[in-house]
């Protein structure tokens, strides 16, 4: 993984921006329908643009709908809990992911980056499943309850299609100059 050295994510996002033109890039938009017939796609504010190939990291099942398709498959999932912290006294530019196996310690994986302590769980979090997290971390990390911002990822942890369903699903849409790396497809 790359991280810039502001520590800033969003500073990688501007230099892609201005390093591969800025007419190629369309921020804040949310996609409304892709047209396979004509390769046009369409924006909810009524934008459309015309491609040559897409590259989506949208999960598959909301590709599907975005183009008019109906799919065979069932895409199972369950939500994610996530839980931030702001960071202190951390090197800036360390990327850091802690996996817990232990079924009774609440998040299963927590993760420091740009100084945020991201805590991701199956269920979300008590306050005193925080309380017990702070002190089993707090040798590791410095960081406030008083700083978080909670986050629920709807299909955040998914029980994927088998990998012939997948190569599937990939091969019919990159016949349409369109590369799925979205949830339950090659990401």
């Amino acid at each position: 993984v790359f991280v810039p050295e502001s520590n800033n994510m969003n500073d990688l996002l501007s230099e892609y921006y201005y390093y591969i033109g800025e007419d190629k890039f369309k921020w804040n938009m949310k996609l409304s329908n892709v047209d396979l017939e004509n390769k046009i796609v369409t924006f909810e504010n009524g934008d459309t643009i015309l491609y040559d190939k897409i590259i989506s990291t949208l999960p598959i099942n909301i590709f599907y709908k975005q183009c008019d398709l109906d799919c065979q498959y069932e895409f199972k999932n369950k939500t994610i809990y996530i839980t931030n912290y702001k960071t202190t006294n951390i090197v800036p530019n360390w990327l850091i992911v802690l996996y817990i196996s232990d079924l009774k310690f609440p998040p299963y994986r927590i993760t420091v980056m740009n100084n945020i302590l991201s805590m991701e769980s199956i269920t979300e979090m008590t306050d005193a499943d925080k309380i017990i997290v702070k002190y089993h971390l707090e040798d590791l990390f410095d960081y406030s309850l008083d700083s978080e911002k909670k986050y629920a990822w709807d299909t955040g942890r998914i029980f994927g299609l088998s990998k012939y369903e997948t190569e599937q699903n990939v091969r019919q849409f990159e016949s349409k100059d369109i590369y799925l790396v979205g949830r339950y497809s090659r990401w």
